[in-house]
This record gives structure tokens, sequence and C-alpha cells, in this order.
């Protein structure tokens, strides 16, 4: 669910996401009081967000139902469910959210729930869609693509993080996070994950978490990877867990 105190997560995970390193001494982000957000910029950019998911071959009257809900003025004069969502039509849109049946689920809840429950619903949704294809397919594609990769390799360290993320940091804070110390490379992509999570309100899914392997495990010192996202498997949170590891 996504209230005030999970927004004030994910605004700090962004940061993390996002952070440049300057000194050993943490620095306290300053959030502007509520009022003093851009709420006129928030709502243009839902309405344009909205715009896309035509692109997804969703029913105009689907389409219809959130801009009504969005546009009323308990959400669009409110910053926190105005955020979530913005929130909701990205995460539709980042996982190509286009099944009849995971619409009408999705405008139902839109529009007979509290604001808080919305990304509830919709991470079971993403969860069900990552579903599809599991990890042992997924590397069986990337060994079909792929000869020269070590796939048993990849496999083991995918597993190790997993094993992390799930022992440990899928319950971090954003203060956790802050707190930690970086010095085990395969417990550090777990913390990613959890900030990742934090950030996006739904753990990044398995072809992003190997995508992010393979680009940093390369063992030839000195060259770099060149990797090929498919339209709608995420490249910008891969991107931004890329850069966050790169940092450290």
């Amino acid at each position: 669910m996504v209230d005030s105190s999970s927004l004030d997560e994910m605004n700090l995970t962004h940061q993390l996401l996002s952070f440049e390193p300057s000194s050993t001494t943490p620095k306290v982000p300053i959030y502007p009081v509520p009022n003093e957000e851009p709420l006129n910029e928030y709502r243009m950019i839902l309405l344009e967000n909205l715009d896309e998911l035509s692109q997804l071959k969703w029913d105009h009257s689907a389409i219809l139902s959130l801009k009504n809900k969005f546009t009323s003025s308990e959400i669009s004069n409110n910053i926190s469910p105005l955020k979530t969502a913005l929130l909701v039509v990205e995460t539709v849109v980042t996982n190509r959210i286009s099944l009849p049946t995971h619409i009408q689920r999705i405008v139902k809840t839109i529009t007979t729930s509290p604001a808080r429950q919305w990304m509830n619903e919709l991470n079971k949704i993403v969860d069900e869609q990552g579903e599809a294809k599991s990890v042992p397919v997924l590397l069986e594609e990337l060994a079909r693509e792929n000869p020269s990769l070590n796939i048993t390799e990849l496999e083991q360290r995918y597993q190790i993080v997993m094993d992390h993320y799930k022992a440990q940091t899928s319950q971090w804070t954003s203060t956790n996070i802050q707190q930690s110390i970086f010095n085990d490379e395969l417990k550090t992509i777990a913390i990613i994950i959890r900030a990742a999570h934090l950030h996006k309100q739904y753990r990044p899914r398995d072809i992003q978490i190997l995508s992010l392997l393979l680009l940093i495990g390369n063992p030839h010192l000195g060259q770099g990877r060149l990797a090929q996202i498919r339209t709608g498997e995420g490249k910008s949170i891969i991107v931004s867990m890329c850069e966050f590891r790169t940092q450290m």
C-alpha cells in the first residue's frame, strides 16, 4: 500500500538510486512542504502518461475511467494520491500490463478502493505476469542468444543474491540502506533490489536482476558490455540499479 510514510521512503530511496558520493558524511535530504509541490505539473504528467495506455491496446472506456478518477478533486488536489496515480500508470506502462482481465482488475481497484490500496492489487498483477517466465526459462533463453555466457555461474550468482534478499534485505527500510556497509558484491545487489522496491513499490523482475548481474559481471578488466534490452523490460530501472552499483 502507498501512504504518506511509504512515499517518504520512495523519495529517500530515489535519492539513494541516483546519489553521487562526495564524502563519508551522510546528507540529510530536504523535502518541500506538501503545499509547495507542483500539483499542476503532476497533473499534466499524469494525463500525458495516461495517453500511453492506448499504445498497450487498452480499451478507451478503461482509460477514460482512470482519467475520470484521477482528475477528480479528491485525487488531483491532494499530493499523496496524485503521486500514487502517477506510480500506478508508470507501473502499468513499464510492465506492459495489457491482458483484459488485468485491466478490469486495475480499473475496478482504482474506481472503488482508496488510493492507499491501489499498488497492493497492482503488485499482485505484476507478480502474476512475472511468473510467466521462470528463471530457468530466462537462463535458457540467455544461453541460446549468448553462447559465450557462463550460464551456470550466472545462475549461482542470482541464487546467492536472492538468498540474501529473502533472508535479510527484503524487509529493510531506507534507513537500513543508508547505514549499510557495501563490502560484499552480491549482498550489495540484494540491497539495490530492496532500494528499487522501495522506490518503485514493486520488486525488480528476474530478467532485470539477471541483466544487472550480466552488466556488472564482465571478467575482462577494462572492457564493458553491450546489452540489448527489449521494449517493456524496464531499461530505466536496470540502468538505475547499475549506476547505483558503480557509484559505491
